[in-house]
């Protein structure tokens, strides 16, 4: 048993020998064994430390040094590579860790450049809008302006649109339909800002145009029932308008209640006012364009033929209105809807007939006070 165990201690003590003479015989690992060995072993791969081995010959630590920062870059990846280097009869072992910090920093950069690049991309862009949308506004101001005076007007950039809307926060949309418009504040005032709507129902040049001729034209025009234009932003590719905010609803409020939820209480007599008063500001329009709505064209004039128009009126038209009057207007309506030009009547004639009728109606309104007032006298 004893010689068993002296036996089986002698092969330890001859293991251990051959071990140590074995790495003092090892040499420095060349630059093909370091890429072989970076490829070759899986676990090199994911740790992503070096471990070097030094001692004092300065050459093999230069080479040794070298190999492993061409592995890195060679390979790209995250390595570890054991490097025992031979020295003076004896050899010294010193440990270095790194998490692949040229990987990290060429990361880094790269991701750097890439954002410059786009806002390089950016910044030319929105250039390139700003001169080929101011030079076409400055086109229509010379058309329209002949030397009249213009409201001026603020140029204000794509940034301020966007921290003036919240970054286009859908909660400040006050209506939408070929153009959006957002409640905003810009210069410490509420202001409504006009944007291109979600669906083009043209192309991109005629909705350029559409924005910039509103420019124009609102430039030219001061009055108090007209929306005041504040400025403009020509940094995108289809213009935005910045226009005064309007308090006391729309149009289509009054007409029908405020979202729905307050009763209309516009009276006849003022339908009509504003019916006129639009119209004669809609004088200088052309009226050969036609523009057919045929949902509702086609109903309107099918209840006008059938002598049934006063089925589709609405009932505060009807309790305020005369027959004679809305049987009146809708006659007006039927012959703007006609699709020939030469069989539609001018907008001139539109404005004159308008007149007429509301004369009518102011006429009919006063005789019914004057009699109700004799009436409690």
């Amino acid at each position: 048993m004893q010689k068993r165990q002296s036996a089986k201690l002698q092969r330890e003590k001859g293991r251990a020998r051959r071990r140590r003479r074995r790495i003092r015989n090892v040499g420095a690992i060349s630059r093909s064994e370091v890429e072989a060995s970076t490829v070759a072993d899986p676990l090199c791969l994911n740790n992503g430390i070096y471990l070097l081995v030094r001692s004092y010959n300065y050459i093999n630590i230069l080479y040794s040094t070298i190999s492993l920062l061409f592995s890195v870059f060679l390979f790209n990846r995250p390595s570890l590579s054991l490097f025992i280097l031979k020295g003076k009869n004896y050899f010294c072992i010193v440990l270095a860790a790194a998490m692949s910090p040229w990987r990290i920093m060429m990361g880094m950069i790269k991701e750097k450049s890439i954002r410059i690049e786009k806002a390089r991309h950016v910044f030319e862009a929105k250039e390139e809008y700003f001169i080929q949308n101011g030079a076409m506004l400055l086109e229509k101001q010379i058309t329209c302006n002949q030397g009249r005076d213009t409201e001026p007007i603020k140029i204000f950039s794509a940034k301020e649109i966007q921290q003036a809307t919240n970054n286009y926060d859908p909660n400040l949309i006050l209506g939408s339909d070929i153009a959006t418009v957002y409640k905003g504040m810009l210069d410490e005032r509420e202001v409504a800002i006009k944007v291109k709507g979600p669906t083009i129902y043209c192309s991109t040049e005629l909705m350029v145009d559409f924005f910039l001729q509103q420019v124009t034209i609102k430039q030219l025009i001061s009055h108090k029932n007209v929306v005041r234009l504040y400025g403009c932003c020509l940094e995108t590719k289809i213009p935005m308008l910045v226009l005064e905010f309007i308090r006391n609803g729309t149009l289509s409020d009054h007409l029908h209640g405020q979202r729905n939820k307050i009763p209309c209480q516009i009276s006849w007599l003022d339908r009509v006012r504003i019916a006129t008063e639009t119209s004669y500001a809609l004088c200088h329009h052309p009226t050969e364009m036609f523009l057919r709505h045929n949902n509702l064209v086609d109903y309107f004039v099918l209840k006008m033929r059938e002598n049934c128009i006063l089925q589709i009126v609405d009932d505060v038209v009807l309790s305020q209105g005369s027959n004679e009057d809305i049987q009146a207007f809708a006659e007006l309506a039927l012959r703007c809807l006609n699709n020939k030009g030469d069989e539609r009547p001018s907008m001139r004639e539109v404005t004159i007939e308008l007149r007429r009728i509301l004369q009518l109606v102011r006429s009919r309104d006063s005789k019914l006070s004057n009699e109700i007032g004799l009436a409690l006298t």
